[in-house]
């Protein structure tokens, strides 16, 4: 019976791809000549040296591979030759890989009587099954765990299979005893216990129990395989591949690397990326023959070379889908696009209040052209709420809060649309089996409109493509898992779409980018190795934790001996040498800072050069010559202008005049950083507003020392409430929730705080020489500086003794008095307050602070405490030759803000910023300190003026 109907007539008791159960091109035997040339065009471009294996092929023996690119390999170098030679009838070569040659003769078993039927689980439903023993002994022990339970689970099914297929007993006493000899190894044993019940009572089994059953039968004959470019098998494959069939292995690299092989060096792997990129481009449109490019950390280099080769093939824009490159090993469907987003929708479907989406996925979300396609993604209403979102300030944002979020920015909007019905829908309550579920996910995807309006691009559509077959690999798991919430569907589709790897199909003359196993065995006219370092070549000693050490020496795991890794990494490099026409190695002398050392198996040569840039693409504009802006004046309108703002304008222009411009004319805001608590505004607005009550109610010095400690001990309270109080009502009116953002614990302890920093407050005002009233707290003063109108809001100003008014500003943080002198002061805020009344004769920043209470204060005779200064002696380190008097300081402190002020409203702009001034700017994405150097700045014709 063929093996296509094996698993109809068992009723679907067989699982597994597709490609492992039957052959490929089942009905070339009997096609016709045409039919041969279309199955030409469609076979794949990798050619493989046929040479040791064709009297095997002549004779009918089956090849045996380790994996199916090889198996395509020589199905399709043999019929590619066949159909070159004139070929009317061809016999498909009997071609396998190792596991789905095994799986067919434990069917055959089956279908004889000899083994029980059964259902081989897919790795999926091996991992969700112990996820759910993981899960099902964490709850018996109800302690907590900071276990992460799928990646457990993983680790899990990986520790098992290791184990059979080193030659693990289970039943075997002192194996058993071994593993009780560490927790992590013990807990382990238990779940594999209930793992091997499960199976039993179910049916199941593993590949590897597969191959012990496959050991208890007689076989009634043994046909003749061979071995393919196969470098390694574990001890219980080839235990049952001998047993069952003869094995020969022509063309075995038996004689390794008896000398390293040379290998470039190059500064770091972005360089050395770019110059194998460049090669394979060059081969490529030169049409030098079949290029490679092998990547010994695929995973890590990928990305980066990808870039490089869509760089210099001109992909990466409109073109990104046309590409020359294919990709041994793909992306899990769960990172495309257009099934991450679709994740992120039914994550937002009844899921309850404990699923939370992370900020950058709602902004994702409200981006994604598959979800929001019926709206303009740029609409008004749109942007307001995607900045509503940001301004939460929450890493993470309840479903609850993006519904009413939505209902006020965005009313119209189909994201409103969705999430209302969403959000009162009781069909995702209850459980079922994932089968079930089928019916509801179908649902809410089309009403989203996923996967959108507009059509889908090439890649986009064969992603789409693959949702029936995710689907399909869901409902087998409604044997394993049962019937399960909402929330747990979507998480073992989430896993499946893990799984399931999207490769895009590309021309057959594109070039190869592969991992070291994938390259075994095919032959291209030229490959480039790169990243043969030190520790990935040969691969690092890994110790599976879940197995005790002890026993997997004694089984002679390869991850726990060296010595079997270098002899690994030598066949390997042996096999590549011997199957291509050339081999280039190279690897990186540095990463991250860190320095990398060339493997014991290549010969280091000279640092190679920095691979020249690639030329840009004929179609790519020329760059434009550029011409020098002088950017210390911008071109302003003819007419005068009255232009307004705060004390930050006047900041702003003394720290940097660039920040100023692009802060108060050109207007961009900053995207909010989100907070773990409360950010350092909220904690110095509440201290503030806490003051601000405890003087509305005393009113003068008199009223302080009237108090007693118990009465004190009150107003602070009262204070602090009342400081908490207008906190939270300001976030309401801005769709926020401050106590919701960061926990009544931790509103609890600013509570504490604030009150122990008051106490400290009031003990040192209580001990001022003299008088004082409170004149006003934070009024509004209008200040005018030539053209420039200035809104002023003073803390707090202060009537002494003798009628002088004391400003007073309240920081939380550092402060300094030097930050008020100088031609450019860092702070000039305060200085701006001693303008508004003749009166003022002093300023002073009032330090809230935990290390304690203090006043930094600028003026004679204010009675604040500490020694006695005259006003030279206050200035004599920031000011050469400073004024003598407070007038005179007054009136050097009209002229420099006069100067400022005039500076700004002239159009002032040049990027000259203070010292520390970017300490804490968040204008670097458009300023551009960092590409002027110094020369360009010299070889200016206007003084001070930058140019780019």
């Amino acid at each position: 019976m063929p093996a296509a109907s094996n698993r109809d007539s068992y009723g679907g008791i067989f699982s597994g791809p597709t490609e492992a159960r039957a052959g490929f091109y089942p009905s070339i035997a009997t096609a016709s000549c045409d039919d041969l040339h279309t199955w030409g065009r469609q076979l794949t471009a990798d050619k493989v040296d046929i040479t040791p294996f064709r009297s095997h092929l002549e004779r009918g023996d089956v090849l045996l591979t380790q994996g199916l690119r090889l198996v395509r390999g020589i199905r399709s170098t043999v019929l590619r030759e066949s159909v070159k030679a004139g070929a009317t009838v061809i016999r498909p070569p009997h071609v396998q890989t190792v596991d789905a040659w095994l799986e067919d003769a434990w069917r055959r078993q089956v279908e004889s009587g000899a083994l029980p039927a059964g259902r081989l689980l897919d790795r999926i439903a091996e991992r969700a099954l112990w996820q759910q023993i993981i899960e099902s002994d964490l709850k018996e022990q109800g302690d907590f765990t900071l276990l992460q339970v799928p990646r457990a689970a993983e680790q899990a099914s990986r520790a098992r299979q290791q184990w059979l297929l080193y030659g693990g007993e289970p039943g075997n006493p002192a194996q058993r005893a071994a593993f009780g000899l560490e927790a992590d190894c013990a807990a382990f044993h238990g779940w594999c216990g209930k793992f091997n019940r499960r199976l039993e009572r179910n049916g199941w089994l593993t590949r590897a129990d597969m191959y012990r059953l496959l050991l208890q039968v007689q076989p009634r004959e043994r046909p003749s395989v061979v071995l393919c470019h196969v470098l390694y098998l574990p001890p219980l494959t080839r235990q049952a591949l001998e047993y069952l069939a003869t094995v020969s292995e022509p063309g075995s690299t038996g004689n390794h690397i008896l000398k390293p092989l040379p290998a470039a060096a190059f500064a770091s792997p972005r360089e050395e990326l770019s110059a194998a990129a460049s090669w394979a481009v060059e081969r490529h449109r030169s049409g030098a023959g079949s290029t490679a490019i092998v990547l010994m950390d695929f995973h890590r280099d990928r990305q980066q070379l990808e870039y490089f080769l869509r760089q210099q093939f001109d992909c990466l824009g409109a073109r990104y889908a046309a590409l020359p490159v294919n990709f041994s090993v793909g992306m899990p469907l769960a990172e495309t696009p257009l099934f991450r987003d679709a994740m992120l929708a039914l994550s937002m479907a009844g899921t309850g209040a404990s699923v939370r989406l992370s900020r950058v996925e709602v902004l994702a979300l409200l981006r994604s052209p598959f979800l929001m396609g019926r709206d303009a993604v740029d609409g008004a209403e749109l942007l307001r709420l995607r900045t509503a979102v940001t301004e939460l300030l929450s890493e993470t944002v309840d479903p609850k809060d993006l519904v009413h979020l939505s209902r006020t920015f965005a009313p119209n909007s189909h994201l409103a649309a969705v999430l209302d019905p969403l959000s009162t829908s009781r069909e995702t309550l209850g459980k079922r089996l994932p089968s079930d579920w089928l019916e509801v996910i179908r649902g809410q995807l089309a009403l989203w409109g996923w996967p959108g309006a507009r059509p889908l691009d090439s890649l986009e559509h064969q992603q789409f493509e693959r949702l029936e077959t995710t689907l399909d690999h869901l409902v087998q798991l409604d044997e394993v898992v049962g019937r399960v919430t909402h929330h747990e569907c979507l998480a073992s589709w989430r896993a499946i779409l893990n799984d399931l790897v999207f490769q895009p199909k590309t021309p057959d003359t594109a070039v190869q980018v592969l991992g070291s196993q994938e390259v075994v065995g095919l032959s291209f006219g030229a490959i480039w190795i790169c990243g043969v370092q030190s520790g990935v070549l040969p691969e690092p000693a890994r110790i599976q934790p879940f197995l005790p050490t002890r026993l997997q020496r004694e089984l002679g795991m390869p991850g726990i001996n060296p010595a079997e890794l270098h002899r690994r990494a030598q066949a390997l490099l042996a096999s590549l040498q011997g199957t291509h026409a050339s081999v280039a190695l190279s690897y990186a002398q540095q990463q991250d800072g860190e320095e990398l050392l060339p493997s014991v198996l290549v010969e280091p040569l000279e640092l190679q050069d920095e691979p020249a840039q690639p030329a840009h693409p004929d179609h790519w504009p020329l760059p434009a010559a550029l011409e020098p802006l002088y950017e210390s004046v911008v071109a302003l309108p003819g007419e005068p202008v009255q232009y307004g703002g705060g004390a930050a304008v006047i900041t702003d222009q003394s720290n940097c005049p660039f920040r100023a411009w692009i802060s108060h004319r050109v207007g961009p805001e900053g995207v909010a950083v989100p907070a773990f608590g409360l950010t350092p505004a909220e904690r110095g607005t509440l201290v503030h507003d806490a003051l601000r009550y405890v003087w509305d109610q005393l009113g003068d010095s008199a009223g302080l020392r009237r108090l007693g400690d118990s009465e004190r001990d009150v107003l602070i309270q009262s204070a602090v409430k009342d400081a908490i109080d207008v906190l939270e009502k300001r976030a309401r009116r801005r769709h926020r929730s401050i106590r919701k953002r960061v926990g009544s614990a931790c509103l609890d302890l600013e509570v504490e705080r604030i009150t122990g920093l008051l106490q400290d407050w009031l003990l040192l005002e209580s001990g001022r020489d003299g008088e004082f009233s409170l004149l006003e707290q934070e009024d509004s003063h209008v200040l005018t500086l030539g053209s420039l109108s200035l809104t002023l809001r003073p803390d707090r100003i202060d009537t002494l003794a003798d009628g002088r008014r004391l400003v007073i500003d309240y920081k939380t943080g550092a402060v300094q008095r030097k930050n008020w002198l100088g031609e450019r002061p860092a702070d000039p805020q305060l200085t701006l307050y001693t303008l508004i009344d003749d009166t003022v004769a002093g300023l002073a920043f009032g330090r809230v602070h935990q290390d304690g209470a203090e006043y930094v204060a600028l003026g004679e005779d204010l009675n604040l405490g500490g020694k006695p200064q005259s006003l030279e002696q206050q200035i004599a380190r920031y000011e050469v030759d400073g004024p003598s008097s407070w007038d005179e300081l007054r009136q050097l402190w009209r002229a420099r803000l006069e100067a400022l002020a005039d500076d700004y409203v002239r159009g002032n702009a040049a990027i000259d910023p203070l010292p520390n001034a970017c300490r804490y700017c968040d204008l670097d994405s458009v300023c551009r300190i960092g590409t002027v150097s110094a020369g360009d700045e010299k070889s200016l014709d206007h003084p001070g003026a930058e140019s780019t």
